[in-house]
């Protein structure tokens, strides 16, 4: 996010607080058919969302009007690295 004081605001939340925010949003509206699994704020103020699979990540990226819950100024940007559970990698 490019908006520092809805960064500030937000760190100061839990992840799970952040994580169902996100979740009524997306079932109030029928984006997707399942629940992010997690919310975290980065020490950079950006918020990381985790989902169960890339479908429903993409399918978040396509939906926008979701981020506005956490800033108006909020965007999505694509994972730009993969996460590793034990020796198998999961995405590039």
């Amino acid at each position: 996010m490019n908006d520092k004081e809805a960064s500030k605001a937000n760190a100061a939340k839990e992840p799970r607080v952040l994580a169902e925010k996100v979740n009524q949003y997306i079932r109030n509206n029928e984006i997707s058919t399942k629940d992010i699994r997690a919310a975290r704020t980065l020490p950079s103020g950006d918020i990381a969302i985790t989902t169960a699979t890339e479908e429903e990540a993409t399918k978040l990226r396509e939906q926008d009007g979701w981020m506005s819950i956490l800033s108006e100024k909020a965007k999505a940007v694509a994972q730009m690295y993969g996460e590793c559970y034990g020796s198998s990698r999961t995405c590039d």
